[in-house]
């Protein structure tokens, strides 16, 4: 994808909720301030709560804008080989033997 076209994609996608995100919530801070000082005790909680959000909207921003997304590490390539190394606990050695008679043991799938 062509940077210009990145840029407007991320500005749309990304900036303007972020915009839109973070005044929501300063705009109701600031409106559950004002309960909270009129006397409603649930307001209080309302008044820290909304800057929390408004920072997770500034990480999740921050995560996919700055840092280019959430990348994952691949998943390591498991083998269906359970007699290349010989385990440890007999215990294991024994639930493996079962697991192997039960795949040998099944029925064919249709």
């Amino acid at each position: 994808m062509s940077e210009p076209r990145r840029f407007w994609r991320d500005f749309w996608q990304l900036d303007i909720p972020l915009v839109v995100v973070v005044a929501g919530c300063a705009a109701a801070t600031i409106v559950e301030l004002g309960r909270a000082e009129e006397g409603v005790w649930r307001a209080w909680v309302y008044t820290f709560e909304w800057p929390l959000i408004g920072l997770f909207a500034i990480w999740i921003w921050y995560r996919y804008r700055i840092r280019g997304g959430i990348r994952r590490a691949r998943k390591p390539k498991v083998t269906d080989d359970l007699g290349a190394s010989t385990p440890q606990d007999p215990a294991l050695s024994r639930w493996q033997e079962y697991q192997r008679a039960l795949r040998e043991n099944a029925a064919p799938e249709e």
